[in-house]
């Protein structure tokens, strides 16, 4: 608890020191043990590890990055970051270690209640924000039933609320349940060596949406 309202109390300071257009990224990472395999795990903690080094130190970008990174395994559901701005939280990132299972339904369910909240903050202090970014990285199929939740991710997205970006690192059978969280059934496959590619192109992508104007989202989408 004494975690969770020192995360508040330094979330409500940003908002009000720092009054720069937002984009909210949330990543949902699957952390159960086949993450393992091949180094996958390694490689998206790297990747993470520098896309929030390098938008820390992008000086259009360090204002205007708010990121949330969500883990689900064998553990559950957890924040390993909750909402903050990237220049705050560099160089504390701590690396995700596999456990168990997959429950991306839960997991998925969870980022859009987090992102929600996210946007009721910029609201009450006044913030403009960009559309908010929802990865989604996994290598297997879901424990759990995901049709419910991948309709509402779905919908976010036709009614322009939200982009959806679902990265695969298993084969194209196992990744079958995050097809459903995208309008078109795309899934980027990405072998563990590519993650850090990916993440690279991310960061280039919120540099350039930085100094966008908000309406202008589809000029920077998420397709590598």
């Amino acid at each position: 608890m004494n975690d969770y309202m020192k995360q508040e109390r330094l979330s409500s300071a940003d908002l009000i020191q720092n009054s720069a257009n937002r984009v909210p990224v949330c990543l949902c990472v699957d952390a159960s043990y086949s993450m393992l395999r091949d180094k996958r795990m390694e490689h998206v903690n790297n990747g993470i590890r520098s896309f929030i080094q390098n938008s820390a130190n992008d000086a259009y970008v360090c204002d205007s990055i708010d990121l949330c990174i969500i883990t689900f395994s064998g553990r559950g559901v957890q924040v390993v970051q909750d909402f903050a701005n990237v220049k705050s939280i560099a160089g504390q990132f701590q690396d995700i270690t596999p456990n168990g299972g997959t429950p991306l339904a839960k997991a998925v369910r969870f980022a859009l209640d987090k992102i929600e909240r996210q946007r009721d903050s910029y609201e009450a202090y006044g913030i403009t924000s960009y559309r908010p970014w929802l990865i989604l990285m996994s290598d297997g199929a879901a424990d759990d039933d995901v049709s419910a939740v991948a309709r509402e991710v779905r919908r976010l997205q036709q009614n322009r609320q939200l982009k959806v970006k679902c990265i695969g690192m298993g084969t194209g059978e196992e990744c079958r349940d995050l097809a459903a969280f995208s309008l078109s059934g795309r899934v980027d496959n990405c072998g563990a060596l590519e993650i850090e590619n990916f993440f690279d192109f991310l960061s280039r992508s919120a540099a350039g949406l930085s100094q966008a104007q908000p309406g202008e989202e589809d000029s920077y989408d998420l397709d590598v």
